[in-house]
């Protein structure tokens, strides 16, 4: 069989370049959506994160999508480190492919302080667990400046405890209504639910 024409060459090229911008049209408008509360599964959303990442080396984001992915990061990173299922969920955090973590650094540079706090959280959460980024890794640019911007915040030990003792008033109401989906209680009979009525609780049941 002898070599393809150049003329089957070029049909070939525009076919498959006409297949590419489909799926990037298709990957771009499955994103709006995936990318949207309310999200349940973590390794999925992890797996889902990391495709959409990688996704970008065989053709990158339109000038549109673009201009709405600040928005979609911002709130995926609000709701995943305070929604209490993906909190606490037992699959561990998957690292993000270098463009979204790239991405994700970038809108802590240029946000509020008010929406830098889930974003270096959610940065944080997703960092792979290394002792050190290489020299020549190009994640110590952006990865720096989120370091910059999070050591600004006073004080610093914001960031650790938000990490290690996040807001737990959300349980409140699941807790309430556990108790009465299961034990057919009606809500003037629901014990107080409250986080600080639970604590104290904790405490009356450490001290015997």
């Amino acid at each position: 069989m002898g070599e393809p024409s150049p003329s089957f060459q070029l049909r070939l090229r525009e076919a498959a370049q006409g297949l590419v911008e489909a799926s990037a049209a298709e990957r771009e408008g499955q994103a709006r959506l995936r990318l949207r509360p309310p999200f349940q599964d973590p390794k999925e959303l992890n797996g889902y994160l990391l495709e959409l990442g990688q996704s970008e080396t065989w053709k990158g984001f339109s000038s549109d999508f673009q201009a709405d992915l600040p928005k979609l990061l911002k709130d995926l990173a609000l709701v995943t480190t305070t929604q209490p299922d993906l909190l606490y969920a037992d699959e561990r955090q998957g690292a993000l492919n270098e463009n979204l973590e790239r991405r994700v650094a970038e809108l802590v540079a240029n946000s509020s302080p008010e929406e830098q706090k889930p974003l270096l959280n959610f940065l944080a959460r997703h960092t792979p667990h290394e002792l050190r980024v290489r020299g020549m890794s190009p994640r110590r640019a952006w990865l720096g400046e989120a370091a910059v911007q999070a050591l600004g915040r006073p004080p610093i030990e914001s960031l650790v405890e938000d990490l290690s003792k996040p807001d737990l008033s959300q349980h409140s109401g699941l807790i309430a209504k556990s108790l009465a989906d299961t034990y057919g209680l009606r809500s003037q009979d629901l014990p107080d639910t409250s986080t600080s009525s639970l604590e104290t609780l904790n405490e009356r049941v450490k001290s015997g």
